[in-house]
């Protein structure tokens, strides 16, 4: 069995700080949240409903106009080791 309390990353809570909108979206979404946050962020990452990712250029606003209609999970690492885990509905 693994031991998730000694995972190198941590799962935040939705507290607000970290906004996607609009949501849905039929062909980009911005990203909100404070610069030094913006700063720690290491990796923005796509998944679908198959686990198929893609990695998101580091930018607050994202072009998905080439993503099939989907409910996404976007994924924000940061150099802290925290990850926080947004949904993301495409729909046109």
């Amino acid at each position: 069995m693994q031991n998730f309390y000694n995972s190198p990353l941590t799962s935040e809570t939705d507290n607000g700080a970290l906004q996607i909108f609009p949501n849905p979206s039929s062909t980009h979404f911005h990203i909100s949240m404070a610069e030094e946050d913006f700063n720690n962020l290491k990796k923005i990452e796509l998944v679908n409903a198959l686990g198929q990712t893609k990695e998101l250029p580091m930018s607050e606003t994202q072009n998905i106009s080439d993503l099939a209609e989907c409910v996404y999970m976007v994924k924000f690492y940061f150099n802290t080791g925290i990850l926080v885990v947004k949904s993301l509905v495409i729909k046109r």
